[in-house]
């Protein structure tokens, strides 16, 4: 039979043949009983209990004692289980300690160490048996022992270094019940949990937590390697003083490394997983704020709390040290001081020098990082991070300040939020608050709010000029020349920003440029496409109106100014933007395109082809008529232009003939086929006349083959012939003619051809074969109005709410029906956006700063994280943008961004709120 007895910190296994002496008895008790013939352990179980008061020298506390320790055998003996091995027996009989580490180890009497007699009876008639007793003793420690000398307690300290420790598997328990085992086991489990994490002798918190364990009566549970406990449990382990200690020294050593503090969610997660219970912990918080070691800074931002400078400076020892970095922190000069304690300034100097070197970390040291990365003015600091003059003066004293502007900082990942909103209230110091916004007290910041906010519509610049007057009126601002009244040299700057766009009239309308992706824009305008030849930007508005309502463009003023300033030369170095609106491709030659378009229609009446060449380039007829023929007199009488050229010879019309094989062509085309088949033959020869004999019917700028009455009935041919039609493969020429967009519109409208993506229709006949009438079409949109009870959706959105209609079972996808609410006028309105279109109930335009500012005004908070609302546009709307261009759209709103949080506010006066 095998017994386990605890005894102080150390697990003893014994058997019945093992001699008392193992029991670590008192010298009174062990005596007794070697008396009384009672000398192993087997003699004391058997000897009757009731007979122990009759032994000689035998009282009640040595009974009491003797008692104890045969109920303790008692209570834990256990059966061995294959304990025949020799191995097995020996490690069932070896006495194991606890130690610092929460590892179990062979304990060893100090007689197996080599000490000399005389250290080794001190250490014995001190009680130490064991090296478990032995190896925390420091020197202080062991010079308290009678009798020690200096030699003997370096002796021990030696041999102390030079142990190595057996460590030891852990003992096994029963099979039957919770046994003394289990309970040292699950109490070891406990302790190495905590020593992974807390900064604690292993084997004195063992020693602690032992009866804790013992008595925990189930609320211990163990799954794995993992721990559970209790609540109760948890309170009486934070109630150990030892552990508790601990858990504070660690908490201001984690916080050593943190100089900007942590928060609480993070001081609770770095204890052992069983110990994270925040109610203990804020008890914890409390009591180390209460002892000066913790500084609440804000939010439940929690620091390691260090001496001030000031503090530091009147501790030092020297008067004279003291004085002199005292009345520096407090901003006197090296002269002041010199002449004050009568020093020299070197004297000062190095007296400064030698005090700061030697301090230790002072509070003020937090700002340290900030202070040599960034060149913060005096002001701007006191102001940012709201310190003395004294935090100021110190870390000029102790650091070399930064050179990269404060402006950065407020994006700066290395420093905490609280330091960016510093560096905002150093950035916004200058800054005006308007309506719900605020605006940065500068003239260019001005002008652009005014703009935002009056120029919607377009301003003259004297209207301009008098709003900005009387806003600087009411910022008592009118006497400060650095925002006098500008003269018109002005206008010129305000058209070339990125915030405006000429109008018709020389009237300034707000267009926040940098809001807006151009890739649809320019890939449909095409203009890497036009060789030597000008146009007005009036015939791009002309013949892209939806194009034109998707990015707001009002005339070809507008257009004109837009494609200035966002076609760079680098891209598009063949373009010349010539005065507003014309363009130049390449290099063109007016009257060579006025003769072309003579040479087609002659003889024509003068307005008749100020008409067809405003048609085919876009410039105003009136414009034509005044600037552009006045090198064609000679062919002008009587209101008509006439132009008599010979007739094309047979030979010449029967080639062209082979070569016009398709049914449209441009007459720029024809021209150049003309040209390269017959290179000295007369330009004039090819007229309208003799393109008519080459079977074409000719308009302004192309003809089609005279099989058709009519370009529109060309155009409605090649758009209803197929049940299926796809324009992208139709020659680009096609896509830019006015007539075929205008005939687009027109089957749109009337629903005979849908469009089931971008440029791909199907005729309605087709669909009107599975039983579907035009009548369903105008109910699907009927119930869709009804359906989108908010304000802004996408057939995306309304589906994702429940919406459903007999025509979802044709199968297509977003776009088709979508193209059947954008024919509705009636009902919404709607807007290209985001690779999809974005419709609105009623009549009223759309937007994307209106659309952002009703999803942030129907969110709770009035404020979205930028990323949250990016993904709110795609999972609710089918709407993608990248995050920087809904920031650089809320620059042009009253809605506000802070770089800091990343969070897009409905307007300043929420985040004003929110901080």
């Amino acid at each position: 039979m095998i017994f386990f007895v605890k005894r102080g910190n150390v697990v003893k296994y014994l058997t019945r043949l093992d001699s008392i002496g193992k029991l670590d008895l008192s010298a009174r008790a062990f005596n007794a009983l070697r008396r009384a013939g009672i000398v192993s352990v087997g003699d004391l179980q058997d000897f009757p209990i009731e007979k122990f008061p009759s032994l000689k020298n035998m009282g009640v506390k040595t009974v009491t004692e003797i008692t104890e320790v045969i109920e303790e055998i008692a209570n834990y003996e256990i059966d061995p289980l294959n304990c025949n091995a020799d191995q097995e027996a020996e490690d069932n009989l070896d006495v194991r300690f606890i130690g610092k580490d929460g590892l179990s180890y062979r304990d060893l009497p100090i007689e197996d160490i080599e000490l000399s007699k005389r250290s080794f009876n001190c250490l014995k008639g001190a009680g130490i048996n064991y090296i478990s007793m032995l190896l925390d003793k420091t020197e202080t420690d062991l010079f308290e022992i009678p009798k020690m000398g200096s030699k003997s307690v370096k002796e021990i300290i030696e041999a102390i270094t030079l142990l190595v420790l057996q460590p030891m598997p852990a003992a096994r328990s029963s099979h039957n019940e919770v046994s003394v085992s289990e309970i040292n086991e699950d109490c070891l489990r406990i302790v190495q949990e905590v020593v992974k994490k807390i900064d604690v002798h292993a084997g004195k918190l063992y020693e602690d937590i032992l009866p804790l364990v013992a008595n925990c009566n189930g609320r211990l549970f163990t799954a794995g390697s993992a721990v559970e406990i209790d609540e109760h449990l948890i309170s009486k382990l934070y109630g150990l003083p030892l552990l508790r200690c601990a858990i504070k020294e660690t908490t201001l050593k984690q916080l050593e490394s943190k100089p900007y503090g942590m928060d609480k969610f993070n001081l609770v997660r770095f204890l052992p997983s069983f110990l994270q219970n925040e109610l203990i912990v804020d008890s914890l918080i409390s009591e180390l704020i209460q002892d000066g070691n913790l500084l609440c800074l804000h939010a439940e931002i929690y620091k390691r709390k260090y001496p001030t400078s000031l503090e530091y400076a009147a501790s030092l020892s020297k008067s004279k040290d003291s004085a002199v970095l005292t009345r520096r922190l407090t901003g006197q000069t090296l002269d002041e001081i010199g002449k004050s304690l009568n020093l020299s300034r070197q004297r000062i100097q190095q007296i400064e020098t030698k005090c700061i070197r030697k301090a230790p970390t002072l509070s003020e040291d937090m700002f340290a990082h900030v202070f040599q990365k960034y060149d913060i003015a005096k002001e701007d600091f006191l102001l940012g991070f709201k310190e003395t003059a004294i935090t100021y003066n110190y870390l000029s004293i102790a650091y070399k300040k930064g050179e990269l502007p404060v402006d950065e900082l407020a994006i700066d990942s290395d420093f905490p939020d609280y330091f960016k909103k510093g560096a905002e209230r150093i950035l916004y110091k200058n800054h005006v608050v308007l309506g719900s916004e605020r605006v940065l007290c500068s003239r260019s910041e001005l002008s652009e709010y005014i703009l935002r906010t009056s120029g919607v519509e377009g301003l003259t610049f004297e209207e301009f000029s008098q709003i900005y007057k009387m806003l600087l009126e009411d910022l008592n601002l009118q006497d400060n020349p650095k925002f006098s009244v500008m003269d018109r040299g002005y206008s010129n700057k305000l058209a070339a920003s990125n915030h405006v766009l000429w109008k018709y009239g020389q009237k300034l309308r707000y267009y926040n440029i940098d809001a807006y992706d151009y890739t649809d824009l320019l890939n449909d305008l095409n203009l890497s496409s036009y060789k030597n030849v000008e146009y007005s930007t009036r015939k791009f508005f002309r013949e892209y109106p939806e194009l034109m309502s998707d990015y707001d463009i009002q005339d070809e003023y507008e257009l004109h100014n837009l494609l200035k300033k966002i076609c760079t030369s680098e891209d598009y170095p063949q373009i010349n933007f010539k005065r507003m609106p014309n363009i130049e491709f390449g290099t063109a030659d007016r009257d060579t395109q006025v003769m072309e378009m003579l040479l087609a229609l002659a003889p024509v009446k003068n307005t008749d082809f100020a008409a067809a060449y405003e048609y085919a380039y876009g410039v105003l007829s009136q414009t034509v008529l005044a600037n552009y023929m006045k090198n064609f007199d000679q062919y002008f009488y009587s209101g008509i232009y006439k132009i008599d050229v010979p007739i094309l010879p047979e030979i010449m019309v029967s080639k062209m003939k082979q070569l016009l094989s398709r049914e449209f062509y441009l007459l720029s085309d024809i021209r150049k086929l003309y040209v390269c088949q017959f290179p000295k033959a007369d330009p004039k020869l090819l007229n309208p006349y003799t393109l008519k004999t080459l079977g074409l019917r000719v308009y302004t700028n192309y003809a089609i083959k005279d099989q058709y009455s009519s370009a529109t009935d060309y155009f409605r041919m090649i758009l209803t012939t197929e049940d299926i039609v796809d324009a992208q493969f139709f020659p680009k020429e096609v896509l830019n003619t006015i007539a075929y967009t205008s005939e687009v519109y027109k089957l749109r409208a009337a629903y005979e051809i849908l469009e089931y993506a971008p440029l791909k229709y199907v005729h309605f006949r087709r669909i009107n074969c599975v039983g579907v009438e035009k009548e369903s079409i105008l109910d699907y949109c009927c119930k869709a109005y009804r359906a989108a009870d908010s304000q802004y959706f996408t057939v995306y959105s309304l589906q994702k709410k429940g919406f459903t209609h007999a025509l979802d079972e044709l199968g297509f996808d977003e776009w088709f029906y979508a193209s059947l609410l954008s024919e509705d006028k009636e009902h919404f309105t709607y807007r290209r956006m985001g690779k999809n279109k974005l419709f609105r109930r009623g009549s009223e335009k759309v937007s994307l700063i209106d659309f952002l500012e009703w999803i942030l005004y129907s969110s709770e908070s009035l404020s979205l994280d930028v990323y949250e609302l990016t993904e709110k546009l795609s999972s609710d709307y089918n709407i993608n943008f990248d995050w920087y261009k809904i920031v650089e759209t809320i620059k042009g709103s009253a809605m506000y961004y802070d770089t800091i949080t990343q969070k897009v506010y409905a307007d300043y006066d929420v985040y004003f709120e929110e901080i």
